[in-house]
């Protein structure tokens, strides 16, 4: 049974003056870094870009400093209410392909 909220139930964030760092806690979920300057509509995730991994490091580094000071690494559980809400409309969108940066080779049974 799935909870009443998606996996990932709480998505924090940190916004600078030009970079805008997205740390997600998930199985499936990448984190996100996007340029505000350059990409005010947030199209262009850089969070893989080698010329952006210091900010990311430096980010993500504040963002859980941030947290800590804040009591934010407590997420509240809280009982189920209602049914679970696991079905699915034929009509809704289509299941999203994962992007090939993403995807590895399936692994080779172990010999026996």
């Amino acid at each position: 049974m799935r909870r009443n909220f998606p996996q990932t139930p709480t998505i924090p964030a940190l916004c600078g003056e030009r970079y805008q760092f997205i740390g997600y806690h998930g199985i499936w979920d990448s984190d996100e870094l996007y340029d505000l300057q350059q990409d005010p509509l947030e199209t262009n995730n850089l969070i893989d870009s080698e010329a952006h991994q210091k900010i990311v490091s430096r980010m993500r580094a504040r963002l859980f400093e941030i947290l800590e000071q804040r009591g934010g690494q407590q997420i509240p559980l809280w009982p189920d209410r209602g049914n679970p809400q696991n079905l699915r409309s034929p009509k809704g969108s289509p299941v999203a392909d994962f992007p090939p940066e993403l995807k590895r080779s399936p692994r080779r049974p172990p010999r026996k």
